[in-house]
């Protein structure tokens, strides 16, 4: 591939041109189809970029990760529609008693589930809780983005963890205890945002709450036990279990053809079903794409290598998994990787990630809520650059 642009000078075109097009309020699947179209361009031309397409379009991976995605979608509007999830929300109050509890717990639990779109499931959870607490959409957005990265961010089965031990050398287990502080620092950093004096009444209904989180709790079983089938077919475990997550839903509670119909037809699925072929785009671009000019750009600063790299690779890709592959290996022959460079690198990408406009729990959260992504930006932004100072200073100052 001949490179037309400096791949670091086209990485900030690209962000520019994202922030530029946000703030004209464009929509975030045409946003991100002409971001990608120029990013590839600037990169390698027509040819690199017809290429990265073919690849996108030819995987069975990238229609499992959309067909899946839009079912996600469809469950998640039916849960709205139907009442269901006020129902749930509501049962899963008065079981956590707490306002603050039943608006952070839900997320994080849920956040769990390897399953693209699944910041889905706990949108109208955390809707109907955060109503009863008279909590604001963006807030609502904040809690249901940022609770539910605080746990997966050191679930030990997380497949951006399990990259980053292979390519560290450090186990998983090191890096969990590496990271677990930073985590406890994001979870405690965003409380003051949902804090709410709430104190739900009432005895919770077993019956109806299991009713209502059997399609959810189903799905997670289902892609645990399928899991297998990954190696061979990626992400066909999260088609079924989306499949018959909704299958589920509609059988417990006796969904109409009418009802089925009304929501796939909503607009929603749609567009969050093209934003989740165009992050497949954006990923499958990245795997292409040679960064080697991007080492004798950085040279040996850990800011650039371990903070700036792998952020600005998740923010543009909205895979955190980006910024680790790349970012690594450039450590390893420049700085060397220490446990303190290999976690300072993940939580770099992970932060990153976490605000990408391209990442697909922002995007389908925002979408869900019908809020503006450049409001959600107001509350994700400051706390995210906080938890990413507060890892430099750790890991380079107090732990060194």
């Amino acid at each position: 591939m001949v490179f037309l642009v400096n791949t670091a000078i086209s990485l900030l075109v690209a962000l520019v041109l994202t922030g530029l097009l946000l703030a004209l309020k464009i929509p975030v699947y045409i946003v991100l189809a002409v971001t990608f179209m120029v990013f590839s361009a600037l990169t390698g031309g027509f040819m690199f970029t017809v290429r990265a397409l073919f690849s996108t379009v030819s995987s069975t991976e990238t229609w499992f990760l959309v067909v899946s995605v839009a079912f996600i979608a469809w469950l998640a509007i039916l849960y709205k529609n139907s009442g269901v999830a006020f129902i749930l929300g509501n049962e899963i109050s008065k079981a956590l008693r707490s306002g603050v509890l039943a608006i952070t717990i839900p997320p994080g639990i849920l956040g769990l589930l390897p399953i693209p779109g699944g910041a889905l499931m706990s949108a109208p959870i955390v809707d109907t809780v955060g109503s009863f607490s008279g909590i604001s959409r963006e807030i609502k957005v904040f809690a249901n983005v940022w609770y539910r990265h605080v746990t997966v961010f050191v679930y030990p089965l997380a497949s951006m963890l399990i990259i980053t031990s292979t390519l560290s050398g450090y186990s998983i287990s090191e890096l969990v205890m590496s990271l677990i502080p930073i985590s406890l620092i994001m979870f405690i950093i965003g409380l003051p945002l949902v804090w709410n004096r709430v104190k739900v009444q009432g005895n919770v209904d077993i019956t109806v709450l299991f009713k209502s989180l059997t399609p959810i709790l189903m799905a997670a079983v289902i892609v645990v036990a399928l899991s297998p089938l990954d190696t061979q077919y990626p992400r066909l475990s999260t088609l079924i279990s989306a499949i018959l997550a909704l299958v589920a839903f509609s059988a417990l509670n006796s969904t109409s053809k009418r009802e089925l119909l009304t929501s796939i037809l909503d607009r929603k699925v749609w567009e969050i079903s093209a934003v989740a072929f165009e992050a497949v785009a954006f990923r499958t671009l990245l795997k292409l794409l040679d960064v080697s000019d991007l080492a004798s750009t950085l040279g040996s600063s850990v800011v650039a290598i371990c903070v700036v790299l792998p952020a600005l690779l998740s923010l543009i890709s909205g895979y955190p998994s980006a910024g680790v592959v790349i970012s690594l290996p450039i450590a390893t022959r420049t700085i060397g990787v220490s446990l303190q460079v290999a976690s300072l690198i993940y939580i770099s990408a992970y932060l990153a990630y976490l605000v990408s406009p391209v990442h697909l729990c922002l995007i389908y959260t925002v979408q869900y809520f019908k809020e503006r992504i450049l409001s959600a930006y107001k509350l994700l932004l400051p706390l995210t650059l906080g938890v990413l100072v507060v890892a430099y200073t750790w890991y380079t100052i107090i732990v060194s």
